[in-house]
């Protein structure tokens, strides 16, 4: 599962707003609920005190946004206990 994870989380992130720096994955966190099912990642910016969320769902092997969808309630889904959770890198809970 772990190396399933790691290439889940080689997302591109194309922000403007965001300086991460060299390194996206020093500078998130990342949670999954449902065995990967759903995924919040948030990107901090390394010199400002901000952060970016999103939120996507893992549908045939690809990462869809699901940030604002109507019919996902992802304050519900975040009520649960992650399956998995990294922060800045280093794996917490798998």
């Amino acid at each position: 599962m772990e190396s399933e994870i790691s290439e889940r989380n080689n997302i591109e992130y194309d922000s403007s707003s965001i300086d991460y720096g060299n390194d996206l994955r020093s500078s998130s966190d990342i949670s999954m609920w449902e065995n990967g099912k759903y995924i919040k990642v948030v990107v901090y910016d390394k010199e400002k005190d901000a952060k970016e969320i999103t939120h996507y769902r893992l549908k045939d092997d690809e990462l869809v946004n699901i940030n604002s969808h109507p019919d996902i309630d992802f304050d519900s889904i975040e009520e649960k206990d992650p399956d998995y959770i990294e922060e800045k890198g280093k794996i917490i809970k798998q």
